[in-house]
């Protein structure tokens, strides 16, 4: 009789164990559904960059940063000869292409997509060949940055040949004025007599 309770109890015990494990397992697996619920909603929760950087264009001494919104940005200077424009949240197309032609004083321009504090941005760097400070504003869907004028600039300008036009020079007062009088075919005075009469 006791033989048979004490297995009635074993019994018992490992239903109620067996139960418990598949209620943890239950547990664990519906935690895990919502971790993985959260996460993806974190995920579609990110900012997705609705502006873009979509064109550099270059007008004198001008450079133009043309995006397809109102553009936000930072700029600023880590080093002479270096300046930066930060395009918050902001992402580059590839026509985003920097033209060949820039302004005397910039050397080169590249634009690039970064990640900075887990915000995406489009940084577009000058480089410059004197230590300047550009001028930046923003416009309708672009960002202005304006070069200012250097002595690159006028050297170049200067490269040019210039033409003086020659000019008389003006008679000094004490200088002698000569005149040249036409000849004029008359008969020598000695083949002229005292009558005024021509001597054959």
């Amino acid at each position: 009789m006791v033989k048979g309770t004490s297995m009635k109890r074993t019994k018992r015990i490992l239903l109620v164990a067996g139960v418990l494990l598949v209620q943890a397992s239950i547990a664990d697996a519906g935690l895990f559904g919502r971790k993985g619920d959260a996460a993806k909603k974190a995920a579609d929760a990110a900012p997705v960059s609705a502006i873009a950087l979509s064109a550099v264009d270059v007008d004198g001494s001008r450079v133009l940063l043309r995006t397809n919104g109102a553009p936000a940005f930072t700029s600023y200077s880590p080093a002479p000869g270096v300046f930066i424009v930060d395009l918050t949240g902001t992402s580059r197309e590839n026509t985003a292409v920097v033209p060949a032609a820039l302004p005397p004083a910039v050397t080169s321009i590249t634009a690039e997509e970064v990640v900075e504090m887990g915000s995406s941005l489009t940084r577009v760097t000058f480089r410059l060949a004197e230590a300047l400070m550009p001028e930046v504003t923003a416009i309708n869907n672009a960002v202005v940055v304006t070069i200012p004028a250097t002595a690159i600039a006028i050297q170049n300008s200067e490269s040019l040949p210039v033409v003086i036009p020659i000019e008389q020079a003006p008679l000094q007062a004490d200088q002698p004025v000569t005149s040249i009088e036409p000849l004029v075919d008359t008969p020598a005075a000695s083949a002229v007599d005292a009558s005024g009469q021509v001597r054959s």
